[in-house]
């Protein structure tokens, strides 16, 4: 349970304001769903895209390591398939509106950093320890 301690507390620093993702609003529809099959990079940046559900495409991404999806408009928290992103040391959901995260991010063994700071989260789910 080693890996557990840099999470929780990535969770608290990021919890306590100490760090924030900030970029200017990218230009586009708001609500466009950009297509990100077939990229070989392993860092995905979806943030500022003022998106309301994660494109379903990027869990067919099992070679991601950082995902970026801060500030969008994000309510529902991520759905089971993100615990196919095995390979994920850096998830930053950060200045979205979500309640609540799924279990499935427990799977995350390699997961380092979860910054889900600047949302509504009641609780978190007892699989990240």
């Amino acid at each position: 349970m080693n890996y557990l301690l840099p999470i929780i507390l990535s969770l608290a620093l990021f919890g306590a304001g100490c760090s924030t993702v900030s970029r200017a609003p990218e230009s586009g529809p708001v609500n466009e769903q950009p297509s990100i099959t077939g990229s070989a990079s392993t860092k995905l940046d979806l943030s500022n895209r003022g998106l309301t559900a994660i494109p379903m495409d990027v869990f067919s991404r099992t070679d991601l390591v950082e995902l970026d999806l801060s500030h969008n408009r994000l309510t529902n928290a991520p759905p089971s398939q993100i615990g196919a992103l095995k390979k994920l040391r850096v998830l930053n959901l950060s200045h979205n509106t979500l309640t609540g995260l799924p279990a499935e991010l427990g799977q995350l063994q390699d997961l380092e950093i979860l910054n889900v700071s600047n949302n509504g989260l009641t609780g978190l789910p007892m699989e990240l320890g």
